[in-house]
């Protein structure tokens, strides 16, 4: 598939994915070594990306994406502040039978920690994680998905500057018995390869921790000036949720 067809898949669907990442994604889970990989997406939306790496299975004719999505208001009001109160299951559903993707999609409605309670433990070639932004919940989905990883599994992580995702980025680098590497970043998000631990330079880890620092001092900088010049010019200020 070339990048203008995938894009053209994905036109019209509704999200905050830029069509670098989109490809990206579709990059990444087409290169797995995997005849059928497993692929886990935590957070959906409306299906820019379940449809994204959904096109690498339906290329290969084999594997499973299970996106996981609640598709509703789940309590958290940094939920509500950038999605709202609306429902997006029926708009998500749509946007997948229209691509063709759906036929290799099982959709879990529900958190990602309801879904690890349920899941089958199978080794997962692909993580993909945008779900919520909160610390703790970032935390959470790197600490109960990521010891099913396989060798090599591509790992990817959404809005790298984001308060949460950043603190929990920097505090799971090394992730017990599996540590990340081979670092890229494409407009907002952070792909690595999972790999079993063995001994490393101590470099990679502090490297990556030094860069998702001042990834985040870049952008606290750009929103306080981004703040500054809405003041001069009369309008008000909403602090952003990421």
């Amino acid at each position: 598939m070339t990048r203008p067809e995938l894009l053209a898949k994905i036109a019209g669907v509704d999200g905050f994915l830029s069509d670098h990442e989109a490809w990206a994604l579709y990059l990444a889970a087409r290169s797995l070594a995997a005849e059928a990989p497993r692929i886990v997406e935590i957070g959906s939306y409306k299906g820019r990306s379940t449809i994204a790496l959904g096109m690498a299975l339906v290329e290969r004719q084999a594997g499973t994406l299970i996106a996981i999505d609640p598709h509703a208001p789940t309590g958290k009001r940094s939920y509500m502040l950038e999605h709202g109160d609306a429902d997006t299951y029926a708009e998500y559903e749509a946007n997948l039978a229209r691509s063709d993707v759906a036929a290799f999609v099982t959709s879990m409605r529900t958190t990602s920690t309801e879904a690890r309670k349920t899941y089958d433990t199978r080794p997962i070639d692909m993580l993909f994680v945008d779900g919520s932004h909160d610390y703790e919940d970032v935390l959470a989905d790197i600490d109960a998905w990521t010891p099913l990883l396989s060798e090599n599994a591509v790992v990817a992580f959404n809005d790298p500057y984001a308060r949460g995702v950043n603190r929990a980025l920097r505090e799971r680098i090394n992730l017990g018995t599996r540590r990340l590497t081979s670092f890229r970043h494409i407009n907002n998000t952070l792909f690595a390869r999972s790999v079993a631990s063995a001994p490393a330079s101590r470099g990679t880890p502090f490297a990556v921790a030094l860069y998702l620092y001042v990834e985040r001092m870049r952008f606290k900088l750009v929103k306080l000036a981004l703040k500054g010049v809405m003041e001069m010019l009369g309008i008000v200020y909403t602090r952003p949720t990421k």
